[in-house]
């Protein structure tokens, strides 16, 4: 399906008739092909998984323990026991109208953070009016805390301290 909706590629074709260069589309794709470098580097993380989730997860669990004490801070629920979770996003709540400041004085102590996701009936390319309160009260208050496996212990010290010192 990556490859314009062609279902098997060449050499996977030619395995099973003589004429592989035929092909069937059997659905409307766009070309997503990644060049050989980039499939090499997704193959190899695909094999370190688990180690990164493991990472993932170690650094959510001290954010949850260490953050627990702020008032002004709502953390992101935890995963029901029968769900995976991928700890992809550690996105906090800040309450009090004080997300922007936030960000701004964490910025200032070279942590960045982000909303990764903005919503889209916002955007002026879609011209809506729509009221979506949810969605608008998310996009005021909430805040992507920095969570990757290149993260050090020091470094996800340094980003609760400078949270526990914000005012």
């Amino acid at each position: 399906m990556r490859y314009c909706g062609i279902s098997k590629s060449g050499f996977e074709a030619s395995a099973n008739k003589s004429r592989w260069w035929e092909y069937e589309i059997s659905d409307f794709s766009q070309k997503f092909l990644p060049c050989d470098v980039l499939a090499s580097i997704g193959l190899a993380q695909l094999r370190r998984l688990d180690e990164l989730q493991q990472c993932r997860k170690k650094i959510w669990d001290i954010y949850q323990k260490e953050l627990s004490g702020l008032s002004w801070l709502i953390r992101p629920t935890e995963a029901a026991s029968n769900d995976k979770h991928s700890y992809f996003t550690y996105f906090i709540r800040v309450v009090n109208n004080k997300r922007d400041a936030l960000a701004h004085y964490l910025l200032s102590k070279k942590i960045y953070t982000t909303l990764r996701f903005h919503p889209l009936h916002m955007n002026s390319i879609y011209k809506t009016q729509v009221h979506l309160p949810n969605s608008e009260q998310l996009n005021e208050e909430g805040l992507n805390l920095p969570l990757h496996p290149n993260l050090t212990s020091n470094d996800v010290d340094y980003i609760i301290e400078s949270l526990k010192s914000f005012r």
